[in-house]
This record gives C-alpha cells, sequence and structure tokens, in this order.
C-alpha cells in the first residue's frame, strides 16, 4: 500500500457489485460511500445494473468521516482510506479501494499481478500506457478522465 503525500489531491477510486456485498465490514464501508455519494461531491459516480463505481477525493471523505460510526471496524477503514493509505493504480495513480484491487495484465509476454483501478483495468495495454503516459504529463485527475471517457 502507498501513504506517500504530494501536491496533488488523492483521488480514491471504489467499486461495488451486488455480488460482494457479503455484509462484511468492506461491504459495508462500500454501500455507505455509495449511498453517501452525493455529500461526498464525486469526481466520478456511475451506477450500472449490480454495481456502482465512484471516484472521489479522500479529503471529502475526511470531512464525513462521522458518517461511517456506526460500526466500528467500517470506521477504521473510512479513517485509513479517507488518510490514503490503499494501493496506487499503476496507470492513473489514484487510490484503489474495492474487491480484487489488482488484476493480471500481459508485460511484454509475462504475466503478472497489475494494481489497476476499476477503470484502468478494463483497457487493452496500449489504450493503459496511454493512460500511464497522460498521468506522467499531466496528473490523475486528467489520466483518469482519460479512461473515464475512452478519450483515445
Amino acid at each position: 500500500m502507498n501513504t506517500e503525500k504530494n501536491s496533488e489531491r488523492l483521488l480514491i477510486c471504489s467499486m461495488i457489485h451486488e455480488e460482494f456485498d457479503d455484509g462484511s465490514p468492506n461491504a459495508k464501508f462500500l454501500r455507505k460511500l455509495m449511498e453517501c455519494h452525493e455529500r461526498i461531491e464525486p469526481f466520478h459516480y456511475e451506477k450500472n445494473g449490480k454495481s456502482e463505481l465512484i471516484v472521489f477525493y479522500a479529503d471529502k471523505l475526511q470531512e464525513m468521516l462521522d458518517e461511517f460510526k456506526f460500526d466500528s471496524k467500517v470506521f477504521e477503514i473510512a479513517e485509513e482510506v479517507a488518510a490514503g493509505k490503499v494501493h496506487r493504480c499503476t496507470g492513473c495513480r489514484c487510490g484503489i479501494y474495492g474487491p480484487f484491487p489488482y488484476t493480471y495484465r500481459d508485460n511484454g509476454g509475462c504475466v503478472g499481478r497489475s494494481y489497476e483501478c476499476y477503470v484502468c483495468r478494463e483497457y487493452d495495454n496500449k489504450a493503459f500506457y496511454e493512460i500511464y503516459e497522460c498521468q506522467k504529463e499531466h496528473g490523475t485527475e486528467k489520466a483518469i478522465m482519460k479512461g473515464i471517457n475512452a478519450d483515445f
């Protein structure tokens, strides 16, 4: 997990799918996060059938931590996410919180684990590399928007 600090506000990408809503503290945190999506003023939010995706700023979650005090384990998770104690996406560099924060990607013929957000993991290697290059040149916000808008 990465806790590095820099001048850019930390974006967090989270997703929940009905299939993974098992009542665990993780699922309770994600469900509450989705319920509060308007209050957190997301950078991006979408609901498609049985899944919800949200991209939000960690500092906005920090401002509303009281919403998560209904369960001490859920509150601990919320505090960690708000503090940026999450994996970072290899492509756009946003934080990742949700089920399966990694995927497997072919890198020059060698398949290995890659930590990718729920936006970046949808793309093939060529598009993923474009998101990565956009992040290096323009930062996380522009990179994740490139992925969200499929701007290739």
